[in-house]
């Protein structure tokens, strides 16, 4: 049996964490390796990770400076010792068969990634899970589940409409070492420029029609903030995706299929979106607020650029005319 590294960063998760680990060591597939990065909490998670670290030997437990989820999962992918990698977030919890019904899929078939269904639910209420499964669900009708398809026609029968979240799909490990891939340091939304240059490097995709994983919808999470400073930290995030965008462009845009050029297209097109809709959101705001931060983002300028969108101008003449 495969051995699967599970990597679950935390952080002030007190109300979670529990549940999260015990759907981890209540799997009915045991070859798992459970690596939990404790990113600085202040509250009672890490006396609570450690509680399961004296009772499972195959739980890694590792201690960080608060550095952010991208610091947490690099230093597990450095230690992880499994075939397959899973992100796992410490509010999140996994059903009891998933593992045993996704490597037994890719046992099989060899693929590189295995995608699979996702159910939300609230703090208040589970309720909700079959409802968000149905909207999950919709990217994925045209697939064949636990057929093994190439990139491209992965891409082709999703309408190129991926997930955007590393939750959502079990990972060959020697496609990461292959790419020599890490998370981008001190930002949000990482996820996005991960998969981009895990997508160019697949070469084989699956799906399942199963529902391995729960997500949580809570307030004051790092997505649901909505605070002056916290909104001007994923601005400030988004144009370092976009910077990374370009630069991934120029360093392998030859070489991208027609399919991949298009799903690239449309995800630079969506994050230059969303950093107009910040801006506009940023620039809206009382000014006065604005003027405490802005020297240290140099907001001004930043907004000013985006309002007139130059580098969505500059780069869709740019690849309309390759």
């Amino acid at each position: 049996m495969e051995k699967v590294s599970i990597i679950i960063p935390a952080y002030n998760v007190e109300n979670y964490i529990a549940e999260c680990l015990e759907s981890v060591f209540n799997q009915t597939y045991k070859n798992i390796e459970c690596i939990v990065i404790d990113d600085g909490s202040t509250d009672n998670t890490a006396k609570i990770i450690k509680e399961y670290d004296k009772k499972y030997n195959n739980l890694v437990y590792i201690l960080q400076l608060n550095q952010g989820p991208s610091v947490a999962r690099n230093k597990g992918l450095k230690c992880a010792t499994g075939e397959f990698i899973f992100f796992l977030d410490s509010d999140d919890y996994m059903g009891r068969d998933f593992l045993s019904q996704t490597i037994k899929t890719s046992a099989l078939q060899k693929a590189d990634m295995i995608f699979f269904d996702m159910n939300s639910f609230t703090d208040n209420s589970r309720y909700s899970k079959s409802i968000e499964r149905s909207k999950t669900n919709k990217r994925f009708t045209k697939l064949i589940a636990e057929k093994l398809y190439t990139k491209n026609k992965f891409f082709e029968e999703c309408e190129y409409n991926l997930p955007t979240v590393v939750t959502s799909c079990l990972i060959r490990k020697s496609l990461l070492d292959r790419c020599d891939l890490l998370f981008y340091p001190g930002i949000l939304h990482e996820d996005d420029l991960f998969l981009m240059h895990l997508f160019f490097h697949v070469e084989k995709v699956m799906y399942i029609n199963e529902v391995g994983y729960y997500h949580r919808l809570r307030d004051n999470s790092i997505m649901t903030t909505t605070s002056h400073l916290h909104i001007l930290e994923r601005y400030r995030s988004r144009n370092i995706i976009i910077d990374q965008f370009d630069l991934f462009y120029t360093k392998y845009g030859n070489e991208f299929s027609t399919e991949f050029n298009h799903y690239f297209k449309m995800k630079y097109k969506g994050q230059i979106a969303a950093c107009n809709q910040m801006a506009s959101e940023l620039y809206r705001k009382n000014m006065s607020e604005t003027k405490i931060i802005d020297k240290k983002f140099k907001l001004k300028q930043i907004v000013k650029n985006m309002l007139y969108s130059v580098r969505g101008v500059a780069w869709h003449n740019k690849t309309e005319q390759s």
